[in-house]
């Protein structure tokens, strides 16, 4: 008995590992990394046009990475990694309609204009075209940060619970 014991609490822990570290990519967007390419020749600086949208600072959309967001709100569409920025766009569309079934990365711009999809008068989280942005959006929002841990917690009881 206590081999298996001991042979489940060690498969626990290497799942959780696994899902804790490598999940980035996988499961949800990289949220930790602030910018995709650096430019060594600019004091490390990120090049334009490689900045994640996806990067947060805490579970939630609040203090310290809306005002990481907001010091760059002038930045243009194009100094983000465009790939990122339309599942980015994607994410926020699918949160807000569920039926925006079929957004990806090529045809996130044409969503976003679609009537079933126009920005209401209501919204303060997207831009004048009808794009979310990250200095935009919702505070205490959603972020990967807590999807992926959401994610980490429900492997976790659902391993305890068929234990």
């Amino acid at each position: 008995m206590w081999r298996n014991v001991w042979g489940h609490g060690v498969y626990q822990i290497a799942i959780l590992i696994l899902v804790m570290f490598c999940a980035q990519g996988i499961l949800v967007e990289k949220y930790d990394i602030r910018c995709f390419k650096r430019d060594v020749a600019n004091h490390n600086n990120c090049r334009k046009g490689h900045y994640n949208a996806f990067f947060t600072m805490s579970h939630y959309f609040i203090k310290d990475t809306k005002k990481w967001w907001e010091i760059r709100k002038d930045w243009a569409i194009t100094d983000f990694d465009q790939p990122t920025l339309g599942r980015f766009n994607c994410f926020f569309l699918q949160e807000e309609h569920p039926s925006a079934i079929g957004c990806d990365a090529t045809n996130w711009e044409a969503m976003v204009k679609k009537p079933a999809f126009a920005q209401k008068a209501t919204d303060t989280h997207r831009d004048s075209a009808g794009r979310f942005l990250p200095w935009k959006q919702k505070e205490y929002g959603v972020t990967m940060k807590l999807i992926h841990l959401t994610f980490l917690f429900q492997i976790f009881v659902f391993m305890q619970v068929f234990n």
